[in-house]
């Protein structure tokens, strides 16, 4: 029998799906639409002039096996560098200054918390007090936000100057409105189990104790920035994808699915995969099941702008670590900076730097909507207070992210379960995006390919199951 799949959304979750439908069974005809120009998402790498600039995610975590796992089967592994471990660790700033992030604090807590002393980062009280932390019972609740962890286990102080300045980083929102369980999950098993900075111990002498032969970055990239792995993909993928034509609607036709593509356009399938934002997916998803769409598009997003600096190395003081972050409690509209060709090898000709900024947080969530120019002239501004670079760049890329970090909110975890049992009702239709679960390119890859599996188990049950 004839089986159609139709993909909506061309990024890494979409990317992937499609590429394991046709990995996995050749014989589905398989569609993917994109509404853009270009397939990745915010996967998007410009390579220019012997400079590597990264317009979105920079790296993928090793810890997750996703990422590697589908580069090896795309004959990608020789392709994928680690970060430069002799520039290694970050800065943080501190009332207007950058000092180096205290060795062994992880995330939110740290592994030695003697070393809260020697930074001069929190008073000496505040310091005293995150000792306290060893003794904590093991977290008896469902949820908690990560504030609430923090400041609760650690002091709010460590909360303000460490925690919430790292965590945002990556959520780009407030601490208090970030689940632990959702957001970061190794922390809530820690949690249950007692101390943090007893677990984090813990672990650390289990992976010292396992380690064998290198010790590999944990982060990754490939040698021409993260667009090599969508690029592939798009190869392999070939003329399945039809790009610039924007799903208008889906509705139920019997057992499959009637899709609106442009307007015009008239698809069937009998099986979608939606992997597109959650605001949009929501959208799509309001005819079908309104419980479910509007669970959907409550998810909290937050939105973000970057702006890469170009600079000539002997006119900029040298640049020891990889980047920097700010606490909210400075006031500054700047989240955090990368030091890209200090992180990675080969991305900057000889003789070159590239810093890239981030602005935003929830004090400046609509930076990102100003011009080209006010973004550069923010960035040039923060990069000179803090970074002491005080010329001007040769070269300047602005991008910006609206709508694109999702927040998990405390409980996120119980929207995540009614909305999946909503689409039970569904048969043949998946939800997969950051909306729901995982913001990094690991988590949406295995999001797409564990969508696609499903679609197999119900198209092909015969062979798979």
């Amino acid at each position: 029998m004839h089986r159609k799949v139709i993909v909506i959304g061309g990024g890494p979750a979409g990317l992937a799906a499609t590429h394991r439908l046709m990995e996995l069974a050749p014989e589905l005809e398989v569609e993917l639409y994109e509404a853009s120009d270009r397939l990745g998402g915010l996967l998007q790498t410009t390579v220019e002039d012997g400079f590597v600039i990264e317009r979105g995610p920079e790296a993928f975590l090793r810890d997750k096996p996703a990422a590697l796992e589908l580069a090896s089967r795309l004959g990608l592994l020789s392709r994928i560098i680690g970060t430069e471990e002799a520039r290694s660790g970050a800065l943080i700033a501190v009332r207007g200054e950058l000092r180096p992030i205290p060795r062994g604090f992880s995330l939110i807590a740290p592994a030695d918390p003697t070393a809260l002393f020697e930074s001069r980062i929190l008073s000496k009280a505040a310091a005293a007090r995150v000792l306290m932390e060893r003794l904590a019972l093991p977290l008896a609740a469902e949820d908690v936000s990560v504030g609430e962890l923090v400041r609760s286990r650690l002091g709010e102080e460590l909360l303000d100057r460490l925690a919430q300045p790292i965590v945002s980083g990556i959520y780009g929102g407030d601490a208090y409105r970030i689940s632990v369980r959702a957001s970061i999950p190794r922390f809530y098993e820690l949690a249950k189990t007692g101390s943090l900075i007893h677990g984090l111990q813990r672990t650390a002498q289990s992976a010292d104790a396992d380690a064998k032969g290198a010790r590999y970055s944990l982060f990754m990239s490939f040698d021409e920035g993260m667009e090599v792995l969508p690029k592939a993909l798009a190869s392999r993928i070939g003329e399945r994808a039809t790009l610039g034509r924007k799903v208008e609607a889906i509705e139920r036709h019997g057992r499959s699915f009637a899709i609106s593509v442009g307007g015009s356009e008239r698809r069937l399938a009998d099986a979608v995969i939606l992997a597109i934002p959650g605001a949009r997916a929501a959208r799509l998803l309001q005819p079908l099941d309104r419980i479910a769409a509007s669970q959907l598009a409550a998810v909290e997003h937050g939105s973000a702008a970057a702006v890469t600096l170009i600079f000539r190395k002997d006119r900029i003081p040298e640049l020891g670590r990889f980047g920097f972050v700010v606490p909210a409690i400075e006031g500054r509209p700047i989240l955090a900076a990368t030091y890209s060709s200090a992180k990675w090898k080969h991305r900057a000709p000889e003789g070159y730097e590239i810093v890239r900024a981030f602005l935003g947080g929830p004090r400046f969530s609509r930076l990102h909507e100003l011009d080209d120019a006010s973004l550069i002239t923010i960035a040039r501004r923060e990069i000179r207070e803090l970074a002491k670079i005080d010329v001007a760049p040769e070269r300047t890329y602005v991008d910006r992210y609206p709508c694109s970090m999702p927040r998990y909110a405390p409980f996120h975890l119980r929207r995540v379960a009614a909305i999946k049992a909503r689409l039970r009702e569904l048969p043949g239709l998946y939800v997969v995006g950051t909306a729901l679960d995982g913001v990094g390119v690991p988590d949406a890859i295995r999001r797409g390919e564990e969508a696609a599996f499903s679609v197999l188990t119900t198209l092909l049950p015969d062979r798979f199951s």
